[in-house]
């Protein structure tokens, strides 16, 4: 026997208990760590990098932006290019390029929505 099951947050993070150590064991789906990786990416864009590089100049911000999108791609690209494992985006599956940007968009939105009304970038 390998484990007990503890409990399941969602279908995407497992804990388990080593029967013979007792320690804890946790275990991330890739999908999880996708969006970790693009919530690390955007709150570092957002309140960190283009504060102080971009201002309120939309040019430089939407030149920024496809520089963060294009990193979360890269650094999943190194993940999972050449695995089968197919994501699940709740409307159906898709390969980790299709997943990475598509929730990377998502997440973007309130973050941009934000940043376009507190540093008040005309569009």
């Amino acid at each position: 026997r390998q484990g007990d099951y503890i409990r399941s947050v969602t279908c995407w993070i497992s804990i388990l208990r080593d029967s013979k150590t007792g320690f804890l064991k946790v275990t991330y789906s890739p999908e999880i760590v996708l969006l970790i990786l693009n919530g690390v990416i955007l709150i570092l864009a957002y309140f960190l990098i283009y504060p102080r590089n971009v201002g309120n100049n939309i040019s430089k911000l939407m030149q920024s932006d496809l520089l963060a999108t294009a990193t979360s791609v890269i650094v999943a690209g190194f993940l999972f290019w050449g695995t089968n494992h197919q994501f699940d985006l709740l409307v159906g599956e898709v390969n980790w390029f299709l997943f990475s940007v598509v929730t990377f968009l998502l997440m973007e939105v309130p973050f941009a929505l934000w940043y376009l009304k507190k540093f008040d970038v005309e569009i």
